[in-house]
C-alpha cells in the first residue's frame, strides 16, 4: 500500500495531520529530524480510526506530550506522532477525591485545577514539564513520590483498538510502567487527590518549582533526567563523582548545574548525545561497577 494511500484515509476521516514534521524544531532537545507525519486526534473516534488506519498499513507510531523527554534520532524517521488533544485535554471532578485526567493534560494545567478546586497530593508533579498521559508512561515522580501511587485505573485503547480500564495492579515501578512493551495507547486516569487548602498547595507547589531552578538547567536544551536513578544512589551524584560535569561531545554536553542532565549547547546531534551518555555509562561503570539506565526515551 502506497504512503499516499495512508495520508487518504487519514483525510477521508476528518483526522488532522502534518506530513514532514520537524520533530527537532519541536523536541525540548531541540535535536531531531524529519517524520512522516504527526497527526492530532480530538475525539475517541478518531483515536479509534487512526488506529485501524496504522495497523493497517503496519506504521510506526508513537503517542507524544509536549516532546520533553524525548531524544529523537537525526535523519528522516518513518514513524507516526500522535498528539491527544481535545476531549483529552480535559479534567472531571467527581467531588470524591478521585478526578479522571485525559492523557494530554498538561503537569501544569492539573496542578492549577488542583490549586483552584482546593485539592492535594500531586504537587510533587509541579515543574515537571509535559503530559499526564507521558507521565503516567513514565511513572513521573520527584522527591519520593511517584504519579504511579495515586493511579486507581487507567483508560487505554490497546494495539487492537479496543478500549480496556486497568486497574493499577502490577502496572509501576521506578521510572517505568507496563505500557512502554505493550505500546498501549494511554487516553487518561483516574486520580486519587485529597482536599487541601488552595495556599498551602500552591505555596508547595512554589517552593518545589524554586528547588527545581536553582538545582537543574531549567532553560536549557535537554530531556530532563537523562539516567534513572539507581537502587543506592542518584544517577547524578554518580556522574559528578565521576567528574564528567561540565563534559561535552560535540554540541553535547553534562550540565555544569547537574549531572545528570546532558544539555544541547545549540549544535548537538543525536550521536553527540549518544556517544557522550556511554561515556557516562562506560566511567561510572568503570569507577563504581554500577550500570545506569536511560530514563529519555530514545527513537530511533
Amino acid at each position: 500500500m502506497c504512503k499516499m494511500n495512508f495520508f487518504k484515509e487519514l483525510k477521508d476521516f476528518n483526522i488532522p495531520f502534518h506530513k514532514n514534521w520537524d520533530a527537532g524544531k519541536h523536541s525540548n532537545f531541540k535535536i531531531g529530524g524529519k517524520i512522516t507525519a504527526m497527526i492530532e486526534i480530538y475525539k475517541i473516534s478518531q483515536m479509534m480510526d487512526a488506529m485501524r488506519i496504522l495497523n493497517t498499513y503496519k506504521k510506526r507510531y508513537f503517542v507524544i506530550g509536549n516532546l520533553t523527554n524525548v531524544l529523537i534520532s537525526d535523519g528522516y524517521l518513518d514513524v507516526i506522532f500522535i498528539r491527544l488533544k481535545g476531549d483529552f485535554e480535559k479534567i472531571l471532578w467527581n467531588r470524591k477525591n478521585l478526578i479522571f485526567v485525559g492523557a494530554g493534560v498538561s503537569n501544569e494545567k492539573l496542578l492549577k485545577f488542583m490549586v483552584k478546586n482546593n485539592l492535594g497530593g500531586l504537587e510533587f508533579l509541579a515543574g515537571i514539564p509535559g503530559t499526564i498521559g507521558g507521565a503516567v508512561y513514565m511513572n513521573a515522580g520527584a522527591y519520593g513520590k511517584l504519579i504511579g501511587d495515586y493511579i486507581i485505573d487507567i483508560l487505554i485503547l490497546d494495539r487492537k483498538g479496543r478500549f480496556k480500564v486497568v486497574q493499577n495492579k502490577n502496572i509501576f515501578s521506578y521510572r517505568n510502567s507496563i505500557f512502554q512493551k505493550d505500546r498501549s495507547v494511554i487516553l487518561g486516569a483516574e486520580i486519587k487527590v485529597f482536599s487541601k487548602d488552595k495556599k498551602k498547595v500552591l505555596k508547595e507547589i512554589k517552593e518545589i518549582i524554586s528547588i527545581r531552578r536553582a538545582k537543574h538547567p531549567w532553560k536549557a536544551a535537554c530531556a530532563g533526567s537523562f539516567f534513572k536513578n539507581t537502587d543506592k544512589f542518584p544517577a547524578g551524584m554518580l556522574i559528578e563523582d565521576a567528574g564528567l560535569k561540565g563534559f561535552s561531545v560535540g554540541g553535547a554536553m553534562v550540565s555544569k548545574m547537574h549531572g545528570n542532565f546532558i544539555i544541547n549547547k545549540g549544535d548537538a546531534t543525536f550521536k553527540d548525545v549518544i556517544k557522550l551518555a556511554n561515556i557516562i555509562k562506560n566511567k561510572v561503570y568503570k569507577k563504581y561497577k554500577i550500570k545506569l539506565k536511560e530514563e529519555v526515551v530514545i527513537i530511533k
